[in-house]
């Protein structure tokens, strides 16, 4: 039996990028961005949320195997296991433990990406993230439409997608 894809409503005008597409748009970030920032686009895209979510995280939603997302516009708030992604739950450890001293409640706290603000208690602005994943799909020559942090999440679920239905 054929494997069925996931179906794009208008041909031609798609919103994800390929998983190559997406681990190079990562590696790309990992030689150009700021450490925090790395880390917030892999965990955006790891746990197929919106950049809000993730910018929203506290070090208490970290969990033994996973991280407790709170979902926005209606979506099911809840765990998400990260198990299969050991690499990124001890990324994020090691981010939770450098930022002791850090009065801000949320895990990414706003001054490590901007200095020169005053941001105490702030998080990562959603604008510096999106700067920076523009500024690496650009650069790696991908359409403009596709240099959102958006469309890390639309890939996360597409790519869920395709291999759900890829499973016998």
């Amino acid at each position: 039996m054929p494997s069925v894809r996931p179906h794009y409503p208008y041909p031609g005008r798609r919103k994800a990028l390929t998983e190559a597409q997406v681990a190079q748009l990562l590696s790309e970030l990992q030689q150009s961005a700021p450490y925090e920032v790395r880390l917030i686009a892999w965990t955006q895209y790891a746990v197929a949320g919106r950049i809000t979510e993730v910018l929203h995280l506290r070090p208490v939603d970290l969990q033994a195997t996973g991280i407790y997302v709170r979902r926005l516009k209606g979506s099911e708030s809840g765990p998400i296991d990260l198990s299969a992604v050991p690499e990124l739950m001890a990324a994020l450890r090691r981010h939770e433990a450098a930022r002791d001293g850090t009065r801000s409640v949320y895990l990414f706290a706003g001054r490590a990406v901007c200095p020169v603000k005053e941001c105490k208690g702030r998080h990562v602005s959603a604008d510096s993230v999106f700067r920076y994943v523009q500024a690496a799909g650009r650069k790696l020559g991908f359409p403009l439409g596709l240099c959102k942090t958006h469309v890390l999440r639309h890939s996360a679920i597409s790519h869920a997608a395709a291999q759900s239905c890829d499973a016998p």
